[in-house]
């Protein structure tokens, strides 16, 4: 058709274009790092976003448990850290990995490390937590648990050979459940043939 007319961007759009741009820009500050994670959260209905943020820790928790034979007692997790890690927006993953595997691997250090698993923590309702672990099982079959700490029933959020991490408490052997808030790992002497085996519990944000 003639005239041709010239097609132009539109105010609004060159203003969108330049106000998400700023947010991302505002949110990293003048040395492109922060402590917070860019979060944004959009309106279904008409497909806006609007910029927020919440803080992230970027440190690592590392918790070990060493062989005590067919008596062990489990090691309590600083419940501030893994609340911390695990119980923000986006949860955490959590990998348990035995040191010292098998006797031949012994003074090696060497890891056997168990595939990765993403664990969310819910907030305390009533001294309660309800929690969800997704991940893969030993064989690698897909596996879904989920639980509620401090409920008197323990159970596993990640299980792989003698190693256990739980929302329960074994004391010289006994399974005490889950009479209190708290998480634990658990090295029960059991398959793997080395005493100085080590469970690892690896939890990163």
């Amino acid at each position: 058709m003639l005239p041709r007319q010239r097609l132009h961007p539109v105010p609004w759009a060159m203003q969108a274009r330049s106000a998400a741009t700023a947010d991302i820009a505002d949110a990293l500050g003048p040395n492109g790092w922060t402590p917070n994670a860019l979060r944004y959260i959009g309106n279904s209905r008409q497909g806006r976003l609007e910029a927020a943020d919440y803080p992230m820790d970027l440190r690592r928790l590392v918790v070990e448990a060493k062989d005590a034979g067919a008596t062990p007692t489990s090691v309590d997790i600083p419940d501030a850290d893994i609340v911390r890690l695990c119980a923000d927006e986006d949860g955490c993953e959590a990998r348990l990995a035995l040191r010292n595997r098998v006797t031949s691997e012994d003074g090696s250090d060497l890891l056997t490390v168990g595939f990765p698993y993403h664990v969310s923590i819910g907030k305390s309702i009533n001294g309660q937590r309800r929690w969800r672990s997704v991940g893969f099982d030993d064989a690698g079959t897909p596996v879904v648990f989920s639980g509620i700490d401090g409920d008197s029933t323990g159970q596993n959020l990640i299980s792989t050979s003698d190693c256990r991490f739980s929302d329960g408490f074994v004391l010289d052997g006994v399974d005490r459940q889950d009479g209190l808030p708290n998480f634990s790992i658990l090295n029960w002497h059991g398959t793997a043939d080395s005493t100085n085996m080590v469970c690892v519990l690896m939890i990163n944000d």
